[in-house]
C-alpha cells in the first residue's frame, strides 16, 4: 500500500512590518484565506541559545495579517506560495479529490437554492 505525503513547503522571502516602524525580511511558509482577508505564516529570523554558551540561528514562526503586516520583496513571485488548502489537497489521492469536488459542488448547489 502506497501512501502519499504532502510535499515539503518551500518558503519565499517577504518583508514583515514589526512594531516600532521596523521591517525585516522573513520567510513566507504558508497562507490562509479568511472571510475578512489573509493570514500569512512567516518565519522571522532570530537567535536561540545552544549548548553551553553557544548562540544559534533560529526562526520564530507566527501568523500575521496581510497586507497590514507584510510587503512583497521586489522581484519575487508569490503566485506559487503555498496555501493551507493546497497542502491539504496535495496529500489526497485522485479518487479522494474527485469525491471532495462532488461534495463541494453539492454544498454549493444547496447554498444557491437556499439563496434563491
Amino acid at each position: 500500500m502506497t501512501t502519499s505525503s504532502a510535499p515539503e513547503p518551500v518558503s519565499v522571502p517577504i518583508r514583515v512590518l514589526l512594531p516600532g516602524d521596523q521591517e525585516v525580511v522573513a520567510h513566507l511558509w504558508s497562507r490562509r484565506q479568511l472571510r475578512d482577508g489573509w493570514l500569512y505564516e512567516v518565519g522571522l529570523p532570530a537567535y536561540r541559545n545552544g549548548p553551553g554558551d553557544s548562540v544559534e540561528p533560529a526562526e520564530y514562526r507566527v501568523w500575521v495579517r496581510a497586507p497590514q503586516h507584510v510587503r512583497p520583496v521586489d522581484g519575487i513571485s508569490y503566485d506559487a506560495s503555498v496555501s493551507s488548502l493546497s497542502v491539504l489537497l496535495s496529500g489526497l489521492t485522485c479518487m479522494h479529490k474527485v469525491r471532495l469536488c462532488r461534495l463541494l459542488r453539492q454544498f454549493a448547489d444547496k447554498a444557491c437554492e437556499q439563496a434563491l
